[in-house]
């Protein structure tokens, strides 16, 4: 596997008021091969959303490095942040952030439609996604008429539209049942095997267990990392 992101020593630090200030990020230095399924954990204000938040280019960091695939861009503007995010990163949120009273279909088809996809292409790609993740048929059902679990798998739909090789799940299992929760993990497995580097942030340990390598961050850094080798909760690469 080739390395996708490495970051060296990353700090994040918001200024309060004149002598104070919050240091989110201390000094992170990681690095993420492609292919893999890393779980960020870690207490409320520990950081692990502000990592978050910097390794999905929604932000950056105040001083230190951030390659991605070999390319520094930790002074990357907004603009070709956006622009980065856009072509290879997918998100996948707790609250579904789904439009209501609209379709599945509709709802995986408009990131393409900001993007000027012809609605033609559009319709054919986000049909293919919804099947992808096990919705077949169930394309013109409204966000009122399916399940949360349902939900998650149009949001899950709707990040894979531009063919994204990182994905960024941020407590996707936060309101679903155990059953569910279980389905939706079975499913990231799945892309993870057919080849997308996913980042998740969970503070549940069972949800944790499905990630290959598993980070514990407080205070802003890393306080500890475990490497799972036993694969039989995620299938074999």
């Amino acid at each position: 596997m080739s390395r996708i992101i490495e970051l060296k020593d990353i700090k994040r630090i918001y200024p309060i008021s004149s002598d104070v200030v919050v240091r989110a990020l201390d000094g992170i230095s990681y690095e993420i091969e492609e292919g893999d399924f890393i779980a960020i954990m870690g207490p409320s204000g520990s950081g692990k959303s502000t990592l978050m938040n910097i390794l999905g280019c929604l932000d950056r960091p105040t001083s230190g490095k951030y390659f991605f695939q070999g390319k520094d861009i930790s002074n990357y503007t907004r603009r070709q942040l956006a622009t980065l995010r856009n072509k290879k990163f997918g998100f996948v949120f707790q609250s579904f952030n789904l439009l209501t009273r609209t379709t599945a279909l509709e709802n995986v088809e408009l990131p393409m439609l900001y993007a000027d996809v012809p609605s033609k292409k559009a319709r054919q790609v986000a049909y293919e996604k919804l099947a992808m993740v096990g919705l077949k048929g169930r394309e013109t059902h409204k966000t009122n008429q399916i399940s949360g679990g349902e939900m998650q798998r149009v949001a899950i739909a709707r990040s894979l539209v531009n063919n994204p090789i990182v994905l960024m799940a941020d407590e996707p299992t936060g309101n679903l049942d155990s059953k569910t929760s279980i389905e939706i993990m079975s499913l990231f497995t799945s892309l993870n095997k057919q080849g997308i580097t996913i980042i998740l942030v969970t503070h549940e340990p069972d949800i944790a267990d499905y990630a290959n390598r598993r980070i514990h961050i407080k205070d802003g850094l890393i306080e500890s990392e475990e490497i799972t080798r036993d694969l039989s909760k995620r299938g074999e690469r």
